[in-house]
């Protein structure tokens, strides 16, 4: 029989040419010979943790320990293998979407060895999903001190600085990650993620292609080049893509979630709810997933549903701010005590993040307002305001002076001289009705009330007037900016553009209905071309007091309005809108039907009467029960509609006097208005 020595010498040696199993094989024998042998017990750990197997690893080496307690190597050696273990598990925690659990894992490792540069990544990564984007920075900048030529950090330090807004560093890590590792799917992924982040979908979208082309089977990329084609409005692209994602990965929830968006915009609504059931099935602690689908329960007015949703994303996440915000929102006055005392607790968090935090106090406000705590509601906007002005600066940061040049040049275009000029081009369908005035105005509510008529469809907030005046220069082969292009249009170009108009009004609804309501409150900006192209098209013009006007807007939390989070904006804007209505109203040879809000609230059944003659419909008693009417609705309008008309949003801005006082001395006084007129 072999000594014991003979055994570790075999072992060694099996140890240092590699052959692991026969190692542990001969560490084992040597351990039956003598249980008590504290390097064989070390050399055992060290053998099994090269294999892998790490919780026997750590047993081999407490056993060491045990029998040699000062010993520095093997003390070392336990903590390595113990921060390498619990690395590992959290990494497994993470994948199961338990992110409590995994920070706490990484948490232990960096304890043991706060030189794990790994697991400050790892932490950054798991901190980021739950949006904690201020902690997960930190994260990833420590990760870098230790490793600086480490890519996937640079990666991930670049898209959470681009949730914070800092785009011009994000750009730049991402630009370094590439630089040591040019051919890495996953950097080109991830400067894609950053682009769409600012909105630059068309370098996204090149990001997202060239990881693909380096890694075909790179699934996030294929779903994130989806998401970005859908904000082009390429559904048909960005469902293609989802679905190649879902090929990829058939258990793919978050590619379900983001193809249910696609076709939530397709208007497939019960497909849409099919993929989000799917995505839950998969993973039924995905918050987006409940966040999402409540969000489309609460276009279609099902607001139990979408309540059931939110709550069940607040079980699976108690720490999200969205579904918090978004119960405060749809059930404002009657939410519950112990909702409003959950809701101020996260706002109490030192650690929670901007972008978070103002979507919590815009939902705070809106609770309080309906307590009729109104000063604490002031405080909570003038905060969320704040907040989401720093949050926009340097990527799409409002310029009065630039929209007053743009306004200046639309009167410029469009003025006595181009109408005389094209009188009698243009398409004479009735078919478009365009609601416009400023946001907030009730331009929804007027949807509403149209498209529950039988003969109407209510296509919501088109961005169709826009993109045509943008593409008159590709039309007319020029180089020239669009309005500059308004000279050289004439008829046949005029009746292009209709034809092309029309066209995508087609798509929308397969030219079913009769008349086709497109509400986009921006659409007063367009009323030059859109006068032009349709001439006996209905124009509706929604006006409120525009104290009110103010108050709503600054108590909203718009994505994509950036000029109703500081009142100076606020002023300028409505200043400019004022003068340029005025402007339409001398200059256009057509009709503009003006409706005032505090006049629907006050008496609807006359004025739905004239719209409805504006439009050259008959009456339908169906008008007056359009809050009964099932259909989507995507703006910040969407609880208001569901509900019959009630006057409480009349004069409201007296509740906020003491608060914006400046602004409303700064507004454009409202002289008498002119009354509605019916077109024949």
């Amino acid at each position: 029989m072999s000594s014991i020595a003979e055994t570790l010498a075999q072992a060694k040696s099996y140890h240092r040419s590699g052959q692991l199993r026969d190692a542990e094989q001969c560490y084992r024998r040597a351990l039956e010979s003598d249980g008590s042998h504290a390097e064989a017990h070390y050399l055992l750990g060290a053998v099994l943790a090269q294999q892998g197997q790490l919780d026997e690893a750590i047993a081999s080496f407490e056993r060491a320990l045990l029998l040699r307690p000062d010993s520095a190597e093997i003390a070392e050696n336990l903590r390595y293998v113990r921060a390498v273990a619990d690395n590992n598990r959290g990494n497994a925690l993470a994948a199961e979407g338990k992110l409590d659990e995994a920070v706490a894992c990484y948490r232990r490792v960096l304890a043991l060895r706060p030189d794990y540069t790994e697991a400050h990544n790892n932490l950054g990564t798991v901190l980021a999903e739950q949006s904690k984007w201020g902690a997960a920075i930190s994260c990833y900048r420590r990760a870098l001190e230790l490793t600086p030529a480490m890519g996937e950090a640079h990666m991930n330090l670049g898209v959470a600085l681009s949730n914070q807004g800092a785009f011009d560093e994000a750009v730049a890590c991402c630009r370094r990650a590439l630089e040591l590792r040019p051919d890495d799917a996953a950097a080109h992924s991830s400067l894609g993620v950053v682009m769409a982040r600012q909105e630059r979908f068309e370098e996204a979208v090149a990001c997202y292609r060239r990881a693909i082309e380096l890694r075909p089977d790179l699934v996030e990329a294929h779903n994130d080049l989806a998401a970005a084609l859908k904000e082009q409005n390429k559904l048909d692209e960005a469902a293609a893509c989802c679905r190649r994602a879902l090929e990829l990965r058939p258990d793919f929830a978050k590619a379900y979630v983001n193809l249910a968006v696609v076709l939530t915009d397709q208007n497939k609504l019960d497909e849409a709810v099919a993929c989000y059931r799917r995505a839950l099935e998969l993973k039924p602690d995905f918050a987006d997933a409940y966040i999402n689908l409540g969000g489309l329960h609460e276009e279609l007015g099902e607001l139990a549903e979408a309540e059931a949703s939110f709550r069940a994303a607040l079980r699976v996440q108690p720490d999200s701010a969205l579904p918090h915000a978004r119960l405060a929102e749809i059930l404002r006055g009657k939410l519950p005590a112990a909702d409003l005392a959950s809701l101020e607790r996260r706002l109490a968090d030192p650690e929670l993040d901007r972008g978070p935090r103002a979507r919590l106090l815009f939902a705070l406000a809106h609770a309080l307002d309906a307590h009729g705590d109104y000063g604490r509601a002031a405080d909570c906007l003038r905060q969320a305001n704040a907040l989401t002005v720093e949050l926009a600066r340097g990527r799409c940061e409002y310029d009065p002076a630039e929209h007053d040049r743009f306004v200046e040049g639309l009167m410029r275009v469009f003025d006595r001289e181009f109408f005389a000029r094209v009188a009698g081009a243009g398409s004479d369908t009735r078919r478009p009705v365009f609601v416009f005035g400023l946001p907030r105005s009730g331009t929804t509510l007027i949807e509403q009330v149209l498209a529950s008529h039988s003969r109407v469809h209510g296509a919501g907030e088109l961005q169709l007037a826009r993109q045509t005046i943008e593409a008159m220069p590709a039309m007319l082969a020029s180089a020239k900016p669009p309005l500059d292009c308004v000279a050289d249009l004439d008829a046949a170009a005029l009746n292009r553009l209709a034809e092309q108009h029309l066209d995508r009004l087609r798509e929308i609804d397969g030219g079913r209905a009769e008349r086709i309501v497109d509400k986009m409150p921006d659409n007063y900006l367009f009323l030059g071309l859109l006068a032009a192209l349709f001439p006996r098209a209905t124009l509706i013009h929604c006006r409120r007091d525009l104290r009110d006007v103010a108050v709503s807007c600054w108590m909203t939390d718009f994505p994509n309005i950036q000029w109703a989070n500081d009142l100076e904006h606020i002023a300028s804007h409505f200043r400019q809108y004022c003068r340029l209505m005025e402007h339409w109203r001398a200059v256009l040879p057509v009709a503009i039907h003006e409706i005032d809000y505090e006049d629907v609230v006050a008496d609807m059944e006359p004025v739905a009467r004239k719209l409805l003659a504006a439009c050259g419909l008959e009456w339908e008693p169906a008008c007056l029960e359009f809050h009964r009417t099932r259909r989507r609705i995507r703006t910040a309008s969407v609880i208001q509609v569901r509900q019959p008309i009630y006057r409480q949003s009349v004069a409201r801005w007296k509740h906020y006097e003491r608060a914006l006082a400046d602004l409303f001395a700064s507004l454009p006084r409202q002289d008498e208005r002119p009354p509605i007129r019916t077109q024949a």
